[in-house]
């Protein structure tokens, strides 16, 4: 960002390197224009994401953290004029995730704060939000107690982050009837993770003082897949 001479040094074991670079100014520019604003005035937004409906139209969702457990679903198709047009409320102090499935038909949210203390996911049918609206399909906490941070959801799977640790594979081809098929964790000490995302089959992880991780879950050619994750690099 600040334009200067810099030294970056390198360590592995007993070997080091440095060298001296000289940092020019990236003279890029460009002009922001907000033109619009979904708002909440009582309550803090967590996470969103936005995506095409089925109808053509272009919707949002968001979450709320360290609340009550609300996410809200928003028209955004004129982003000058976005309108709420509906509102969930589930078990949670703070819902902090929030990803629509490919075909912007299901939503997945998580939960943290839970007052029987089962957080886990919230799976929701958001076909038809203006008609009938977000639709809870099913509630998954299965050794996902611990709050789920972060997910992703790709082909038919969602990605969900647990107890900080893992990323848990659960099938939602029935969505009504969400199961675990697969998991993917380190075995270094200390191992954490704080977000996982999915392209073409390759899941990349952010993992702490371990990097990013990069797993085969489909894509990668060395044989993985939602049930056999295989890790290919870090």
């Amino acid at each position: 960002d600040l334009p200067g001479e810099y030294t970056i040094f390198a360590a592995s074991g007993d070997h080091t390197a440095s060298v001296t670079v000289a940092i020019e100014p990236r003279n890029v520019q460009r002009q922001i224009e907000v033109v619009g604003q979904g708002r909440v005035s009582d309550r803090a937004t967590s996470d969103l994401w936005v995506w095409e409906g089925p109808d053509g139209r272009d919707y949002a969702v968001t979450g709320t953290h360290s609340a009550d457990g609300h996410a809200y679903f928003w028209d955004v198709t004129d982003p000058s004029n976005i309108q709420l047009i509906d509102t969930i409320k589930v078990d949670a102090r703070t819902v902090n995730d929030v990803k629509v499935s490919e075909d912007g038909r299901l939503a997945v949210i998580s939960r943290e704060g839970a007052s029987n203390r089962r957080n886990g996911l919230v799976i929701l049918d958001v076909s038809d939000l203006y008609d009938r609206g977000a639709q809870i399909l099913a509630r998954y906490d299965d050794q996902l107690t611990g709050g789920v941070h972060n997910v992703f959801i790709f082909d038919q799977h969602v990605y969900a982050l647990s107890a900080g640790q893992r990323y848990d594979v659960i099938n939602i081809e029935d969505p009504t009837n969400p199961h675990r098929v697969g998991t993917f964790e380190l075995d270094t000490p200390g191992h954490s993770i704080h977000d996982v995302w999915v392209v073409d089959g390759i899941a990349y992880s952010s993992n702490w003082a371990d990097g990013i991780v990069a797993v085969d879950v489909g894509g990668g050619g060395m044989g993985g897949s939602p049930r056999n994750p295989v890790e290919l690099g870090r």
